[in-house]
């Protein structure tokens, strides 16, 4: 099999990666990668999600800062985030890891799935001007990735999931078109 294509680019003058912290092994292992490749990852944990990170997940490095929330307010999230970019500066990119779960019930956050996904609206909401900045010239891109775990085949397939993790796709979508 062929090595997959590589897109080269200048990083951005800070090049800070927020992340989204969904309780797997994921999110460690994407921030010590990004560490690796000269991103500084920033963890944020919403609130709830505290008592699935006890359960499954490996800790992250000391040096990688985190971010966590006490509760779901839009205003929380927006002081954190002008916070963090007046301690570490602007943010480049933006990784959202949506938590898996093979139903909706399995989600222990406030109300399940939707908490999740509306935090993920309001933090791209908060982060569309800091990725707009850092992306400005034609050399330096700025990045906004979600990932869900679905089934394989974008919920077409016959795999249980919580469907509500697949709007996602629709966020993504909206915000390539909207955002300049």
């Amino acid at each position: 099999m062929a090595p997959p294509d590589i897109l080269h680019a200048e990083l951005p003058e800070n090049p800070l990666c927020l992340i989204t912290d969904d309780g797997s092994s994921l999110a460690p292992v994407l921030a010590k990668a990004l560490s690796e490749q000269g991103w500084l990852p920033v963890i944020l944990r919403f609130s709830g999600i505290s008592e699935l990170v006890k359960k499954k997940q490996k800790p992250f490095a000391k040096e990688i800062p985190l971010i966590e929330l006490s509760s779901s307010a839009e205003f929380e999230l927006e002081t954190s985030l002008k916070s963090l970019k007046e301690k570490h500066g602007n943010i480049g990119g933006f990784i959202h890891l949506h938590p898996a779960s093979s139903s909706p019930a399995e989600s222990k956050l406030e109300d399940g799935a939707n908490a999740f996904l509306k935090q993920a609206f309001l933090t791209a909401k908060n982060v569309c001007t800091f990725l707009n900045e850092a992306g400005k010239s034609d050399s330096i891109r700025s990045h906004f990735v979600t990932v869900t775990r679905l089934d394989g085949e974008l919920g077409m397939g016959s795999g249980q999931f919580g469907a509500v993790g697949s709007g996602l796709s629709g966020l993504i979508k909206t915000a390539g078109i909207e955002w300049p």
